[in-house]
C-alpha cells in the first residue's frame, strides 16, 4: 500500500471526504510515532542480525541510526577466534560495568552498556572484534520522500490507518468514523502481537552462557 492509498482509506472512512489530505498525512505520522514507542514492536520493524565492528583500541560503538531498542531474546554477541559457538555480552548499568571493568587490561568484550547514543563496551579492545545483535529500527517517516517504502504500510497497513483515522474522527468529532477506525487499529494491532506470539513460542527460549 502506498501513502496516497492509505490517505485516501481515511478519506473514505470520514465519510468520503475529498480533502483534509495534509492533515491525514500528519496523523499518519503521529500514529507511526505512536505505534513505535509502545512496549510491543512488530517483527517487521526487526534488524536481524546486523554487524557492528568493534576496533581495536576503542571501547564505543554508535547506535545505528533509527535504533528504538535491541531484541531482548538475541544479545549482543561475537565469535572468538577458531570456533563457530557465540560469545554472548551480558548488558550491565554503566557504574557497575565501570566500577567492575575500568581497570581491566584491554582484551575481548566482557560487558556492554547501552547509552543514550552508544553502546559502551568493557573492557578496551585488544584486536578488532566483529560484534552481531538484533534490534527495533525505525519505519520511514510518513511525511517524508520515502513514505511508500514505509514496513508499516508493507506489512500492517489497518494498524496504521486505524491509529491515524481515529485521531482524525476524533478531530472532527464524528463517533461513527472513530468506532471505524477503532475496530481497524484493534485488528491490526492483533495482527502483529499474534505474529510476534508465534515467532517466539516457535523459537523458543535461548540460553546464555557467562563470560569467563
Amino acid at each position: 500500500m502506498t501513502r496516497d492509498e492509505a490517505v485516501a482509506r481515511i478519506q473514505r472512512g470520514l465519510s468520503f471526504r475529498r480533502n483534509l489530505t495534509d492533515e491525514i498525512i500528519a496523523s499518519l505520522e503521529e500514529a507511526r510515532i505512536e505505534l513505535e514507542n509502545r512496549v510491543t514492536l512488530p517483527n517487521f520493524l526487526l534488524v536481524e542480525d546486523a554487524p557492528l565492528l568493534l576496533v581495536a583500541g576503542t571501547n564505543t560503538l554508535s547506535l545505528p541510526d533509527g535504533f528504538i531498542r535491541q531484541e531482548q531474546l538475541e544479545p549482543l554477541r561475537y565469535f572468538p577466534e577458531s570456533t563457530e559457538t557465540p560469545l554472548f555480552i551480558p548488558w550491565k548499568s554503566y557504574g557497575d560495568a565501570l566500577l567492575a571493568y575500568s581497570d581491566f587490561s584491554a582484551s575481548g568484550p566482557k560487558v556492554a552498556t547501552l547509552r543514550a547514543s552508544t553502546i559502551r563496551i568493557f573492557p578496551d579492545a585488544d584486536v578488532d572484534y566483529s560484534l552481531t545483535w538484533s534490534y527495533y529500527k525505525h519505519s520511514e517517516a510518513l511525511n517524508g520522500p520515502d513514505a511508500d517504502a514505509n514496513a508499516w504500510l508493507a506489512n500492517c497497513p489497518d494498524a496504521l490507518i486505524g491509529e491515524a483515522g481515529l485521531r482524525m474522527a476524533e478531530d472532527l468529532e464524528d463517533d461513527a468514523a472513530m468506532a471505524k477506525f477503532n475496530r481497524m487499529m484493534n485488528k491490526g494491532k492483533r495482527q502483529y502481537i499474534f505474529e510476534k506470539i508465534a515467532r517466539e513460542e516457535a523459537g523458543g527460549p535461548i540460553v546464555m552462557g557467562v563470560n569467563n
